[in-house]
């Protein structure tokens, strides 16, 4: 359904399907064949979420999903990182990348200020925005 709602803007948008195995879990496509379609495409913007945010680096607990994101990373020319405060300040298992690849980090005001600090040191650029606490971000 939620492709369908894109499909208004096909003057503007191209929406391209990744196949793979796909993970009810994570509710995408993951895999080798996933990773393998990435790498044969280039686009604009990659809009990226994580589980984990400590410092300077994304961290992520599944081996399959850290190198999906690795491969979007490399095959975009603008990177965001829409990041919730929840998972800031908090390390999984690997590293995906440090803060530094992406163009911009956009994270809510729950965000600890040592931490925008730490970013605003290093140069790192973001974004803090009022969350609406009516919303359901259940998704």
């Amino acid at each position: 359904r939620r492709l369908s709602e894109l499909a208004r803007y096909r003057d503007e948008l191209t929406v391209v399907g990744i196949g793979g195995r796909y993970d009810v879990s994570h509710d995408s496509f993951l895999g080798v064949q996933a990773i393998e379609q990435v790498a044969g495409i280039h686009v604009d913007a990659v809009f990226m979420s994580t589980a984990a945010v400590s410092g300077t680096d994304l961290y992520h607990q599944e081996e399959q999903v850290v190198m999906l994101k690795r491969q979007m990373l490399a095959s975009a020319t603008k990177r965001y990182l829409l990041v919730d405060h929840h998972k800031l300040n908090r390390r999984a298992m690997l590293k995906i990348a440090p803060v530094s690849e992406f163009d911009l980090i956009i994270t809510d005001s729950g965000a600890h200020p040592d931490l925008l600090a730490t970013w605003r040191s290093n140069g790192t650029a973001f974004e803090v925005v009022a969350v609406d606490p009516a919303v359901d971000r259940s998704d």
